[in-house]
């Protein structure tokens, strides 16, 4: 198939700069209450099995471990969630989905990429300085309406169809 014939993310379906700030929020709110429900499932079973378990090491963490720590679990979470379904938690609030240029699922090491990304400083605020977020741009991912994209693929296939009988 030529490159003229092959499906493109258009403008249209991108996903808002409004939605995108909501799929943050969400998907930060889901990790504190992950990171929240595993501290507290490890106090739980520590105690079951009488091994009393002291969580003093988080209140006594300095800010360099603090962020490494959070950067662990938002890595974790995205890549899993965004490898398995190309959505998180925030995606699926919001019905957008991650796609590769042509709508396609991307593959998982871009997926993990897009989480590298993520935790470098000021990632977060680079829509500033350009019109995509650093871990879009540098991995040709796209976050894309999840019913555009279905409507402007059939729309694609509709159009390429014609002439071809």
């Amino acid at each position: 198939m030529n490159r003229k014939n092959t499906f493109l993310i258009s403008d249209d379906i991108i996903a808002t700069r409004q939605t995108r700030f909501t799929n943050y929020m969400i998907d930060y709110l889901v990790q504190i209450a992950i990171f929240f429900t595993l501290i507290m499932s490890s106090q739980i079973i520590a105690e079951l099995i009488n091994k009393p378990l002291s969580i003093a090491w988080l209140e006594n963490m300095n800010k360099i471990q603090e962020y490494v720590f959070g950067a662990v679990i938002s890595i974790v979470y995205y890549s899993f969630f965004e490898s398995i379904t190309a959505r998180s938690v925030g995606k699926y609030v919001t019905n957008t989905i991650v796609v590769m240029e042509d709508g396609s699922k991307p593959p998982t090491e871009t997926i993990l990429r897009r989480s590298l990304y993520r935790i470098v400083p000021l990632n977060a605020l680079s829509f500033l300085w350009g019109d995509r977020i650093w871990h879009d741009k540098y991995t040709d991912t796209y976050v894309v309406s999840k019913s555009g994209l279905a409507a402007a693929v059939q729309i694609h296939n509709n159009l390429s169809e014609i002439g071809t009988l």
